[in-house]
């Protein structure tokens, strides 16, 4: 993660892709202390929905062995429960279909383009 503080405190533009704590006062600070125009697209489904999900990825051959953990703990998922709620929120609930293009110009309309 400071690997990505440091970018994101050096580019003009800067997309960050993360699981972000919304309870960390740390991660929190390090957000607003950005110079940014924020839009944040929290991705969302059901606690037992985001469990198998990652059950049924760490049994796939492809899976990356830095995921060393086969089980998403209840208590760890629970960090990711909320947007950070900094900035503009689209929130996304990832057991829909999901119109990419859609999503696209929502952003862009966000960030002024």
């Amino acid at each position: 993660m400071e690997l990505l503080w440091r970018l994101a405190e050096q580019s003009p533009v800067t997309v960050l892709e993360a699981n972000f704590r919304p309870h960390s006062s740390y991660e929190q600070a390090r957000l607003r202390s950005l110079s940014a125009c924020f839009v944040e697209v929290y991705c969302w489904c059901p606690p037992t929905v985001a469990i198998q999900r990652f059950a049924s990825r760490a049994r796939r051959p492809s899976h990356h062995p830095a995921h060393v953990s086969p089980t998403l703990d209840p208590q760890l998922l629970a960090e990711f429960d909320e947007p950070m709620g900094v900035g503009t929120l689209i929130r996304i609930d990832t057991t829909l279909p999901l119109d990419i293009s859609n999503l696209a110009t929502k952003v862009s309309m966000h960030l002024g383009g």
